[in-house]
């Protein structure tokens, strides 16, 4: 004689573990609402314990008073390196399998920034180092990453009409002009 299984009044084995009723535990069942305001607790839980700690505080005077004294220095930001634009001095060459490099950074990217020129309504700005020109682009309020390129050619046009706008290259040929 073959026996029917009734699997309609089976508890889903997979919203077990979710409502926390295992068989022949009689935990009662945890309706989706309870479920889902568990989670939520969790999660609150959870980020207050990642930013205990980290609340805002204001800061000190000290603390002011230095920042002053960077904005006055530095007028258009910081500087920050991006690791791609940086050159290996011991590895020049780079194996054939490798990814090149992108332009190299500036030999001293902040001072570039602290000497640079922009145009109003161009959040990018551009300067000149060594003989080279600097393309400063901004990543954030206050924050740059720049590199060099040895070509005319190779500057972005808006960025050519800030070297041109300053009188800073040939009109023509952007050749630098020497200062």
């Amino acid at each position: 004689m073959d026996r029917k299984i009734d699997t309609a009044h089976e508890p889903d084995p997979t919203l077990q573990d979710i409502q926390g009723e295992l068989p022949g535990c009689g935990a009662p069942a945890k309706t989706a609402e309870e479920i889902q305001a568990e989670l939520i607790m969790q999660v609150k839980k959870s980020k207050e314990s990642l930013l205990k700690g980290y609340e805002k505080k204001e800061p000190t005077v000290e603390e002011l008073r230095l920042r002053d004294e960077f904005n006055r220095l530095h007028p258009y930001g910081e500087y920050r390196e991006a690791d791609y634009h940086k050159q290996d001095k011991k590895n020049d060459k780079k194996k054939t399998d490798e990814k090149p490099l992108k332009s190299p950074a500036p030999k001293d990217g902040q001072k570039a920034l602290d000497n640079s020129y922009g145009l109003q309504g161009y959040e990018h700005r551009a300067a000149i180092e060594d003989g080279k020109y600097v393309i400063l682009y901004k990543e954030e309020e206050g924050i740059y990453h720049g590199f060099v390129c040895d070509k005319w050619k190779n500057v972005p046009e808006k960025i050519q009409s800030i070297f041109q706008e300053y009188k800073l290259v040939h009109p023509k040929s952007g050749e630098i002009l020497k200062r």
